[in-house]
């Protein structure tokens, strides 16, 4: 089943546009002493490589501010961030403890900035859950997210990393404090800090207000790698995901990624139709064969990657890193979907969120409707100097039209006339109040 938000109708409510960004610090000043003579952060035969293993959990996250706390063997580690092109700022009191380096880095992080804080032997934790406690964050009222701590939660106990608004940044900076727990305890309400300070969250976690916890079946965002032993653990541990995002993680997602206000409104304008293609589908198909949310996903983030070079390809890596394997096929067919169909190789209802998404897209240039032939004539006389560019055009458009023809014969309606009338689905709903905030 989808996931989608619990509360649709509080988060439309919440929608806000949210300026600035948001800043990755990872935190690898320590000495490792319990890894022997390596330095856990640095790669094979150094260590275990977790600096760039910490890397790849925000590098599908679309953020571009990501900064190193070095302190131990500074210049090796250094060298390693540069590796992977990373800001640094080094941590003189490295020795006092770890929350000397979190001062170190907020103060790096620049103003009008939330910041994720991750140790670097919390590098474990799934991009995943990431992007859901960014998205979480990215719709809070506007009033609660400046202020906001926002940890994610396995088992009842919080983990890494946790999400700062731009003020509590602030306030940790300048706290008095030998831990960032006990600083930001200080910050919380009695009956909040009294089990955080544990190590737990609230048994009743806050729906509302800056404090939150966010659930997640993610075992990794509990990991600390002090030995090396602990290291085979973590690698050896099973992943358990969710299999499919909510539609404000993927908005948010795009957001990050931020590929232009064009780009959104023509992912709105996709996933409507692609929606609406998959409803009416599900009126003629067996009952479970169509999953009308798929196609809807499937359009909001398609061209998330849409100023890259095989830009689908690059969403599909970018969505499968991301633990979603069923939306990124969905995603990495909508520009030329394999025609025809080789069903056996697809589950009925992704087949039929990639069918909808695909054709949904071929009716859209920008957010405007139009015919196949519109939208391919437009290719095929800007191509007329260059005839094979015009014969592959005229082959993508045989393509789209035997998808219509496969429509109009299963729906005995015109799949345009579908695509641009809409349904009553909350979805549709979702999508008008994400249209709002593009361009604010």
């Amino acid at each position: 089943m989808v996931m989608l938000s619990q509360d649709l109708h509080g988060t439309l409510l919440g929608l806000r546009s949210v300026p600035g960004q948001i800043t990755a610090i990872i935190l690898a000043a320590g000495r490792s002493t319990r890894f022997g003579d390596l330095h856990k952060a640095l790669p094979e035969p150094q260590g275990a490589g977790l600096l760039g293993r910490a890397v790849k959990v925000f590098e599908p996250l679309g953020l571009r501010r990501l900064i190193v706390v070095t302190g131990f063997r500074e210049e090796e580690v250094t060298g390693e961030a540069l590796n992977f092109g990373l800001l640094t700022v080094h941590n003189d009191d490295f020795d006092l403890g770890m929350f000397s380096s979190v001062q170190t880095g907020l103060r790096g992080a620049g103003p009008g900035s939330a910041v994720l804080i991750l140790p670097v032997d919390g590098a474990f934790v799934h991009s995943q859950t990431v992007l859901a406690l960014i998205s979480l964050w990215r719709f809070m009222p506007a009033s609660e997210r400046d202020e906001a701590v926002v940890f994610p939660v396995y088992g009842g106990q919080t983990g890494h990393p946790p999400l700062l608004g731009q003020k509590v940044r602030k306030k940790i900076i300048n706290a008095d404090r030998t831990n960032l727990r006990d600083a930001l305890a200080a910050l919380m309400p009695t009956r909040l800090a009294e089990a955080f300070v544990n190590g737990l969250a609230p048994e009743e976690p806050p729906e509302t207000g800056p404090f939150r916890f966010l659930s997640r079946p993610d075992e990794g965002l509990l990991t600390d790698i002090d030995t090396p032993e602990d290291f085979v653990q973590a690698q050896e541990r099973k992943i358990v995901l969710e299999d499919w995002p909510k539609a404000e993680d993927l908005w948010t997602l795009l957001e990050l990624v931020d590929p232009g206000p064009w780009v959104k409104r023509h992912s709105l304008a996709v996933a409507r139709g692609a929606l609406r293609l998959g409803l009416a589908l599900n009126e003629v198909c067996p009952k479970g064969d169509v999953c009308p949310e798929f196609g809807f996903l499937g359009g909001l983030i398609h061209d998330v990657d849409r100023s890259s070079k095989n830009h689908e390809i690059k969403a599909k890596d970018r969505l499968t890193a991301l633990g979603w394997p069923e939306l990124a096929t969905i995603v990495g067919e909508h520009k030329d979907l394999t025609w025809p169909i080789e069903q056996d190789k697809w589950r009925q209802p992704v087949l039929y969120g990639a069918m909808c998404l695909y054709l949904a897209d071929k009716f859209f240039m920008e957010n405007n409707p139009v015919t196949l032939e519109e939208r391919f004539g437009v290719k095929i006389n800007s191509f007329k100097a260059d005839e094979k560019a015009v014969r592959k055009a005229k082959a993508r458009l045989n393509i789209a039209q035997g998808t219509e023809n496969w429509f109009r014969q299963k729906l005995r309606q015109e799949p345009l006339s579908v695509l641009t009338r809409p349904s009553n689905s909350p979805l549709e709903e979702l999508a008008d109040c994400l249209e709002k905030l593009i361009g604010l």
